[in-house]
């Protein structure tokens, strides 16, 4: 008996460091080298303004975009990128997208 306690100790030990990790918040993935923190899309979202919404940006039946931020990067092959994140009428409430020679790419959310 003792030792089922004291496994059971150290499994929730274990537990609780992982819980930080998981609740840490959303990544945005676009490709290798291409992983955003929510921080980062929340601080893009800030800037997004109604003017910044194009005609070629992504769009879909489910939601309608307010406001959009484009920003610059590169990945691990140091190719430039061009992301774009909007804040749209449904949750999530972000979207971010990656530029691809024939239009937008969206980005995964883990």
């Amino acid at each position: 008996m003792r030792f089922l306690v004291t496994a059971s100790t150290a499994a929730l030990g274990y537990l609780f460091l992982l819980v930080p990790s998981v609740l840490g918040g959303i990544t945005y993935w676009c490709g290798p080298g291409e992983e955003f923190s929510s921080d980062l899309a929340d601080f893009y979202a800030r800037q997004a303004g109604s003017g910044q919404v194009l005609n070629g940006d992504p769009k879909s039946p489910d939601y309608e975009v307010y406001r959009a931020h484009r920003f610059y990067g590169t990945n691990n092959s140091r190719e430039p990128r061009i992301y774009l994140v909007q804040v749209v009428s449904v949750e999530p409430r972000i979207r971010m997208w990656r530029s691809e020679k024939r239009g937008w790419r969206a980005c995964t959310m883990l």
